[in-house]
């Protein structure tokens, strides 16, 4: 006969288990590096279809920490190769 398993037990000695390995003071000093080839006069596709002629005037970042060009999250834009 096999041993009933404790599911809520064995979840909560994970979560334990986790918290120790990445600690709440270390994880807000996990930083992350994002290069991006992009300068304030360059050229980016925008506008809902991102076909649109953007120049970037600023470079930022909002509260959430996500980089923002000309006050509109990065993910709005294209990037044109040239």
């Amino acid at each position: 006969m096999t041993p009933k398993i404790n599911w809520g037990f064995l979840i909560y000695m994970i979560f334990i288990v986790m918290k120790l390995i990445i600690t709440e003071s270390q994880y807000k000093t996990i930083n992350e590096m994002i290069k991006l080839d992009i300068k304030v006069g360059d050229t980016l596709m925008g506008g809902k279809f991102k076909n649109k002629k953007v120049v970037v005037k600023t470079i930022g970042k909002n509260e959430k920490g996500d980089i923002t060009i000309n006050g509109k999250p990065l993910l709005r834009f294209r990037i044109i190769e040239e």
